[in-house]
């Protein structure tokens, strides 16, 4: 069950949003297709979009984390990192299962490749998302593309019907046509939105384009 937070407690930045433990494989090259290689070391860290956004906001002002982990280590790892950040963690909720994991092969000449697993990332819901933000009250939304679209949808909904910014990363995408439809999906949810609701006390965002990292401007 979500818990709500103290009234008390202002919130100005709320990341709805992933939070994966990194597993990071370090080696002189990456394996070809078939081809099995030693390794050099082996690291964990707390990671994803949604993690990294948070922390970063924490460091400019109050800042609240919606999400979903598993009941397992790698729980026990992120929710540790956004405490120890100073960010509000009432709307992080435990589910039974696994949490998210990305595992990184790092070359020595600094090449990458990442496999991302959503775990629990993927049971955040639209409405425990609006349930959220209801009860926070944040001046500013941040989402990415590592949750379920509907719970980026109900965000920047909440965002346009109470006057907050409204700020996404179409990332991460399963290909190159991912962030176009979504942004548009986006949009079009905000349209409707702002016709049809007459309590909102701001001007409405919409997805401004496909590129990452945009911060979208008012209508």
């Amino acid at each position: 069950m979500l818990r709500t937070p103290d009234a008390a407690d202002a919130v100005a930045v709320a990341v709805v949003g992933s939070a994966n433990l990194d597993l990071v494989v370090y080696a002189a090259r990456s394996p070809e297709p078939g081809e099995t290689v030693m390794g050099d070391d082996l690291e964990e860290h707390p990671g994803g979009k949604g993690l990294n956004q948070a922390l970063a906001a924490a460091l400019h002002a109050p800042t609240a984390f919606v999400g979903a982990v598993g009941s397992d280590h790698a729980a026990d790892v992120l929710l540790a990192a956004l405490t120890g950040a100073g960010v509000e963690t009432s709307f992080v909720r435990r589910t039974a299962g696994k949490s998210g994991v990305a595992v990184v092969n790092l070359a020595a000449d600094g090449e990458n490749s990442i496999t991302v697993i959503a775990g629990s990332n993927g049971d955040v819901t639209a409405d425990e998302t609006t349930r959220a933000l209801d009860a926070l009250q944040p001046r500013i939304v941040v989402t990415q593309l590592e949750t379920p679209v509907s719970a980026v949808v109900a965000a920047a909904q909440w965002a346009a019907a109470e006057g907050a910014r409204w700020s996404s990363t179409p990332a991460l995408s399963s290909n190159s046509q991912r962030p176009r439809r979504t942004t548009l999906f986006v949009s079009s949810s905000l349209r409707q939105t702002r016709s049809s609701s007459t309590q909102a006390r701001g001007r409405a965002f919409s997805a401004c384009s496909g590129r990452p990292r945009t911060t979208c401007p008012r209508w």
